[in-house]
């Protein structure tokens, strides 16, 4: 069988962008751990960086926003209120979503 038969296409493209050679998914598991080219790809992603960049996003929009438009903390959160209930009200940007009527 061909190795696409045992891994998705997500996944080989995924090794093939960070230039991992996949020679070792040829041989026995038992030989991964004495094989050069699983030994180079283990050390890519054990050195790659979790990011969630969603998170990051928000972090750093509130940096900027911190003290833009006011420094009263009063007004700041009243302000973030507003922004998290408009989120709730249009929660994507889909035009059936901005065209619907809300109370």
């Amino acid at each position: 069988k061909a190795i696409e038969d045992f891994i998705s296409q997500k996944s080989l493209n995924l090794l093939r962008k960070l230039n991992i050679d996949i020679s070792f998914l040829n041989i026995s598991p038992d030989l991964w751990d004495r094989d050069d080219s699983y030994l180079k790809s283990q050390e890519i992603f054990q050195n790659l960086r979790v990011v969630n960049e969603t998170a990051e996003r928000g972090v750093k929009l509130m940096q900027d926003f911190n003290g833009l438009l006011t420094i009263h903390e009063e007004q700041k959160q009243f302000l973030l209120q507003c922004a998290e209930d408009r989120r709730k009200q249009y929660p994507d940007c889909k035009k059936a979503t901005l065209k619907r009527k809300f109370d």
